[in-house]
């Protein structure tokens, strides 16, 4: 498939990234910079690939290719590990959608991401 067509879309809105979504097996990878930003949250890379997170009075530190993430100091693990691709940090999204009770499904229609947060 060509993946360049693909898009995230979070909380009715398009967002830019230039690691657009992939979805496989049902599993969505999608980009961690960006999708926390534009769920109001921050992300600062730590060094040594940590990249800590802080949203909804959460703290989550994330390390690249390790499946064990930091929330709030108690470490939970999980199937998938985040990635480093071209530069960018990728996570599945069933990790943000565990860690910050986001709802996340595939629009295989428009190719796109979709996440919502915080949004009846």
């Amino acid at each position: 498939p060509d993946w360049s067509l693909n898009k995230l879309k979070i909380n009715g809105s398009l967002v830019f990234s230039e690691f657009v979504p992939v979805y496989e097996k049902e599993s969505i990878t999608i980009p961690l910079r960006e999708t926390i930003e534009a769920l109001g949250g921050s992300v600062n890379w730590i060094g040594n690939g940590k990249t800590e997170i802080i949203l909804d009075d959460k703290k989550v530190v994330f390390t690249v290719n390790e499946s064990t993430v930091s929330v709030d100091g108690q470490d939970i693990d999980f199937a998938t590990e985040p990635e480093l691709i071209s530069g960018k940090t990728v996570i599945d999204s069933n990790i943000l959608s565990s860690i910050f009770n986001a709802k996340i499904k595939w629009d295989s229609e428009n190719n796109t991401a979709v996440i919502w947060k915080g949004i009846k």
